[in-house]
């Protein structure tokens, strides 16, 4: 099969350029984006001609390999603060393209790290407190239910994600010390908060061979089960 028009027309374009770095990146895109599809391998990672534009950086001619590194935007759809780095070397010999990490680049200033435990520990004792806080609401079916927006607000979607992640992760294990157990993301249920005590809402049915379970503790917020 015959080579497209636009294969020689770059291969002589890079046979004027002196070894290293490409001066004429413009041009060298315009080329590049004519033929990308010739290229075995030019469909990794999603690349498409229309996304070289402007993100390409550092074109080298290494004879008979163009390299280039290109910035990715696929995390930061994601709530990412950070663009992935990629290095594409192109072989025009054969018309091969291979694609390596490069690393990645910060977009925008990164939140600091949350201390999660601190806040775990805070609202465990505003919970044990029993006093009415805007980071959680007592429901008449006696659930505990996270204002998780107020607790830990929203930012970066994928730092935000994890923030919360980490918070629940702190504060399941002290929750389930008083007795409360998750029962969904940010809502907790204290078995003895149930109409009917015979029946255990965790379990989901019958009576509950667990004590804890059964009810057979003091019912405020913050008291520990009774030991038998």
């Amino acid at each position: 099969m015959a080579a497209h028009p636009g294969v020689f027309a770059i291969r002589n374009f890079l046979g004027l350029q002196a070894n290293g770095e490409i001066d004429q990146r413009d041009k060298l895109v315009e080329l590049l984006q004519e033929i990308w599809v010739e290229f075995s391998g030019h469909d990794q990672t999603s690349m498409r001609a229309d996304k070289l534009g402007d993100r390409i950086e550092n074109p080298r001619w290494e004879p008979p390999l163009l390299r280039f590194q290109i910035e990715r935007h696929g995390g930061t759809v994601m709530g990412s603060t950070r663009a992935a780095l990629q290095q594409w070397t192109l072989n025009l010999n054969d018309l091969t393209a291979t694609v390596d990490d490069y690393g990645h680049r910060q977009l925008q200033p990164a939140d600091r790290r949350l201390n999660v435990e601190a806040l775990a520990d805070s609202l465990l004792e505003a919970i044990v407190a029993g006093l009415p806080d805007p980071r959680f609401t007592i429901r008449e079916n006696g659930q505990l239910k996270l204002n998780i927006g107020t607790i830990i607000p929203e930012t970066f979607k994928q730092t935000t994600s994890g923030r919360r992640r980490r918070f629940r992760n702190s504060l399941d294990p002290l929750l389930e010390k008083l007795g409360w157990t998750s029962v969904r993301p940010n809502v907790y249920m204290r078995c003895n908060s149930a109409v009917d005590q015979n029946a255990c809402p965790i379990h989901d049915g019958p009576p509950c061979a667990d004590l804890q379970h059964r009810g057979n503790y003091p019912t405020g917020l913050g008291n520990r089960p009774v030991d038998n």
